[in-house]
């Protein structure tokens, strides 16, 4: 496993409490060995000189230290954010934000070629418009009760209409809410899974099992059908 997966990611204010800490630290355990010391004038402005000029040293070090945890810490957030839009963008399936009155705010490769336009043509329309419920009342109730917190996703059968050519197809859409967070809007999270395709894999799957079980059925009487056994891996 990645140890950088698991590791709890260095905040701005874990910095400004280390600096406090130490500072404190400084100033108190300056102050008691000073308290405890039997010392002149003479010496106590040659120890304040040199606890000041520690001090910076020591806290020039502890600065570049913090600086490297906060870098390392974007770094990471980074990365996690590149792998994760490169999956998005290429998965198999439309994927899109949504706000809440319906317009684009993005939407993946699949998800643009489902509707037949770039992305700057899908953020001129209307995703209530272009990827129409075949329930009407029933999709407005899912998302009044969506955006109300009931349910925390919502399924449905829904027609996308491709942009450039007028095709309509036949898709599955599940709704999720993404709250307000970090100053950026409450939006949708919409994803498309065309029904065909759908239709396509199952009848694939069940095709490749019921080879596979006539090849084990084969098998028992000693007899293997390796047409039958290679046919089930294409599938697998």
């Amino acid at each position: 496993m990645d140890k950088n997966s698991t590791a709890v990611p260095f905040q701005p204010w874990h910095a400004l409490v280390v600096y406090l800490s130490v500072g404190v630290v400084w100033v108190v355990v300056g102050e008691m060995l000073l308290a405890d010391a039997a010392i002149d004038k003479t010496h106590v402005q040659r120890y304040q000189i040199w606890k000041g000029w520690l001090y910076v040293l020591f806290t020039g070090v502890l600065a570049w230290w913090l600086v490297r945890r906060v870098q390392q810490a974007e770094r990471v957030r980074e990365t996690a954010e590149k792998k994760t839009a490169l999956v998005l963008h290429k998965a198999p399936a439309g994927i899109a934000r949504i706000a809440i009155p319906g317009q684009f705010l993005w939407a993946n490769e699949h998800m643009l070629q489902m509707l037949g336009v770039d992305l700057q043509e899908a953020q001129a329309l209307n995703f209530r418009e272009v990827v129409r419920a075949a329930d009407l009342p029933w999709a407005a109730q899912q998302l009044d009760r969506l955006l109300a917190g009931e349910i925390d996703h919502c399924v449905g059968e829904r027609e996308c209409r491709r942009q450039s050519d007028g095709r309509v197809l036949a898709v599955l859409c599940t709704m999720t809410l993404v709250p307000t967070v970090d100053g950026e809007a409450a939006h949708l999270v919409c994803v498309l899974q065309n029904v065909d395709e759908l239709q396509a894999a199952r009848a694939a799957l069940a095709h490749s099992e019921t080879r596979l079980r006539l090849a084990l059925e084969g098998s028992g009487s000693g007899v293997w059908d390796w047409n039958l056994v290679q046919g089930s891996s294409e599938f697998s």
